[in-house]
C-alpha cells in the first residue's frame, strides 16, 4: 500500500486529530486578535506601528535587530476583523485537508511559511495554497503537485 493510500485509509480515524490542529490554530489566532483589540488596537484597521508592537514581521527589526521571533509571531498578527475572518475561514475550509495531505508538523510549517511569504508578497501564497488544495479536495486526489512542493520548500 502506498503512502497516499495509507493516509487516505487512515483519514476516517484521524478526523478528530486533524480538526483539533485546525481548531487550535484558529483559537490561537482569535485569542491574539482579541488581546490586541482589548489593548486598544483598532478592530477595523490597526496601524503598522500597533501590529509591529504585537510582533508583526518588520524587516529592519527581524533581521536588522535580530528579532527572529517575529517570524513566528507574525503568524498570529492580523490587520483588522475582515483580515482575520477571511484567513480563519480559509484555514477552516482547507486546514483539515492540508493536514491530511502533509501530516501535522508539515501542516503547521506550511501555514507559517505561507504567512512569512505573504508578508513579502501580499497573500499570494494563501491564494496558491487555495488553488492547489481546492481541486484536489473535490477530486479525491491526496498527493500535492510538484509545483506546490517547490513553492513551499
Amino acid at each position: 500500500m502506498s503512502r497516499s493510500e495509507e493516509r487516505a485509509a487512515g483519514w476516517k480515524g484521524e478526523d478528530r486529530k486533524i480538526l483539533t490542529t485546525t481548531y487550535v490554530l484558529i483559537t490561537l489566532n482569535v485569542l491574539v486578535f482579541v488581546a490586541m483589540v482589548a489593548s486598544g488596537v483598532s478592530i477595523l484597521s490597526p496601524t503598522l506601528a500597533e501590529a509591529v508592537a504585537w510582533g508583526a514581521d518588520y524587516g529592519p527589526l527581524t533581521s536588522g535587530a535580530g528579532q527572529w521571533w517575529r517570524l513566528l509571531t507574525a503568524c498570529f498578527v492580523h490587520f483588522g476583523i475582515v483580515h482575520i475572518a477571511l484567513n480563519m475561514y480559509v484555514l477552516y475550509q482547507i486546514g483539515p485537508f492540508v493536514d491530511r495531505m502533509f501530516g501535522r508538523a508539515r501542516y503547521v510549517f506550511i501555514i507559517c511559511s505561507l504567512v512569512w511569504a505573504a508578508v513579502s508578497s501580499a497573500s499570494g501564497y494563501i491564494h496558491d495554497l487555495w488553488v492547489q488544495a481546492l481541486p484536489a479536495r473535490f477530486s479525491g486526489y491526496t498527493e500535492p503537485s510538484s509545483d506546490f512542493l517547490r513553492c513551499t520548500g
